[in-house]
């Protein structure tokens, strides 16, 4: 959702057309597949397989009629968020941000695989020492070793 911060918080760099977007390069020597991808460019929810088929219904209910109704998905895109829906290309193509929000559901449709950023998919207590072990690996301040390590800790 950095695209949507970027212009609620800093408008005039978004609007100042020095602000877009691009895939990340891919090396020419590089292993893996190109159309892999990480982020979060919405949120989204999941029904957990271990659920009966009630629960699972009761929640596929409440998603699609309460968290994904018409309204709801028009407010995520003109805020420059990408619903997790299929077939919302109309819904795109009315905003502002078209640009980008078909850009960003072009290249999640042709992902083979999605990977949701660490800090949304680790639990909640061990959300921020990831935060600030990544800060730390950054900054230079702790090796790779030190970080396995630290994060290491926080297996169960």
């Amino acid at each position: 959702m950095v695209y949507a911060t970027v212009h609620s918080d800093f408008p005039d760099f978004a609007e100042s057309g020095n602000f877009g977007f691009a895939e990340f390069p891919v090396l020419e020597d590089g292993a893996g597949d190109p159309s892999n991808i990480v982020g979060n460019p919405a949120n989204f929810w999941s029904v957990s397989a271990d659920a009966s088929e009630e629960e699972q219904q009761v929640a596929l209910d409440y998603i699609t009629e309460h968290l994904y109704n018409e309204d709801t998905v028009q407010t995520m895109v003109e805020g420059g968020g990408l619903p997790p829906l299929n077939d919302i290309d109309d819904v795109i193509a009315e905003t502002e941000d078209a640009d980008f929000l078909q850009f960003a559901d072009e290249i999640v449709a042709g992902a083979n695989h999605f990977q949701l950023s660490w800090d949304q998919a680790v639990a909640p207590e061990v959300a921020q020492p990831l935060m600030e072990n990544l800060e730390n690996i950054l900054l230079g301040t702790i090796t790779p070793e030190e970080f396995a390590e630290n994060m290491n800790a926080y297996q169960d």
